[in-house]
């Protein structure tokens, strides 16, 4: 599912190949699941193929029974900025 989404996100950079991403959002569900391998390769693919801005703010939604102090230390050093 994950190269899925980054295979969909490669596709479809066309579409906004002239704007500037000021926010990447992970929701709908329970991304938290995912491990923070996952997560970042899909952050780093956003990265590569789209225009960041300058400070983006880069949301995961989390269930927090998801949310071990492990995985929160962990999240701390992604570009995630909102949990």
């Amino acid at each position: 599912m994950i190269l899925a989404i980054a295979e969909e996100l490669v596709a479809r950079k066309s579409e906004i190949e002239n704007e500037i991403v000021e926010s990447i959002y992970f929701g709908g569900g329970t991304p938290s699941v995912l491990e923070i391998s996952q997560i970042t390769f899909l952050i780093n693919t956003v990265f590569l193929h789209y225009a960041i801005g300058e400070n983006p703010e880069i949301t995961l939604v989390a269930n927090p029974e998801d949310l071990s102090e492990k995985m929160i230390d962990d999240l701390s050093e992604t570009k995630i900025n909102r949990l």
